[in-house]
């Protein structure tokens, strides 16, 4: 699963950037504050939806959105993509609001014994990992209307990380947000792949 990431606010990454002039460019109307550094769930962080937000076009959208979806005392933040077309939660937003995770990479920890170890999972040559996630509009704790939540879709874990943990986040290459969000039959192609290399280090 992937139960903690991290988005810094690096000036020297242009991508950052961009997320950040965008929420503040748009903080007023958006009503809340977005979380950076390590994140955790319900944590309220930038999400990219309605295509590239690197698009030059103008016509792309960051939202800032509540890490999960509330479900009585529970918040359920990933969500298994071998079986989310199947879930009545599920169904719909994969097929109408699929969104992206922008991150600096996500943190897993090996359990042995009684210790366990912090790792920071990052794909090779690329300074930013994006994450394929699905959206939908929850009642949140301290809330007086709907908001809007996302999850992160998980898959079984590829020869990269499974001496790690068994299940991983669905990757999203920064050239495809635009086909995750907006291409159906992309979708497939995503969940199934098994190719996506991922560097580890040692995290605290």
């Amino acid at each position: 699963m992937c139960g903690r990431y991290q988005l810094l606010e690096d000036q020297d990454i242009d991508e950052i950037n961009r997320i950040i002039a965008e929420v503040e460019a748009n903080s007023a109307a958006l009503s809340v504050t977005a979380k950076f550094g390590e994140i955790y769930p319900t944590n309220r962080v930038p999400i990219l939806m309605q295509g590239n937000v690197f698009d030059k076009a103008g016509t792309n959208r960051v939202n800032i959105m509540h890490w999960g979806f509330p479900m009585g005392n529970k918040n359920i933040i990933n969500a298994r993509s071998e079986t989310a077309g199947e879930k009545r939660m599920f169904t719909g937003p994969l097929r109408n609001n699929r969104c992206v995770v922008p991150s600096t990479g996500f943190f897993e920890w090996k359990h042995s014994g009684k210790t366990k170890e912090k790792y920071r999972f990052i794909q090779p040559g690329r300074r930013m990992l994006y994450m394929a996630g699905i959206s939908a509009k929850y009642r949140v704790k301290n809330s007086d209307v709907p908001a809007d939540c996302f999850i992160i879709l998980t898959r079984g874990s590829n020869s990269y990380m499974a001496d790690i943990h068994d299940r991983m986040p669905v990757i999203i290459y920064e050239e495809e947000i635009n086909n995750w969000i907006a291409d159906a039959s992309f979708v497939p192609f995503a969940l199934q792949r098994d190719t996506v290399a991922l560097d580890r280090e040692p995290a605290v």
